[in-house]
């Protein structure tokens, strides 16, 4: 089974996000992109990873990569942070996620509800 890593990358230089995915270590893609290369990255070498999720194979990292994608990197951060202020504030105790749906299962104890983000 190939690991896969899909990650999102930040640039000041360029105020631009740049969603990837690698079955190097994360560490490594990003010396890559901040090397001296032609292509998108290659313009700016200040890159910084803003999120990574690590992913069983190519196929579900190549989907969760294009999701992320359609839906713009700086909204899906937006999002992850909403819902992580969320789940501490109401002291969630379990949680499930649908990622292709976006749909979320919580359990605080005194509720269960379902949302969409």
């Amino acid at each position: 089974m190939d690991d896969f890593t899909v990650y999102i990358l930040y640039s000041n230089a360029l105020h631009k996000y740049y969603v990837g995915c690698t079955s190097l270590t994360v560490e490594e893609r990003l010396r890559r992109h901040n090397s001296n290369h032609s292509g998108f990255t290659g313009k700016a070498n200040d890159w910084t990873i803003q999120w990574s999720e690590w992913l069983p194979n190519k196929k579900v990292a190549l989907a969760r990569e294009q999701q992320i994608k359609k839906r713009g990197a700086r909204r899906f951060l937006q999002n992850k942070e909403i819902l992580s202020v969320y789940l501490m504030e109401f002291k969630v105790k379990t949680y499930a996620a649908c990622p292709q749906c976006w749909l979320f299962f919580v359990d605080s104890g005194y509720y269960r509800f379902l949302f969409w983000i």
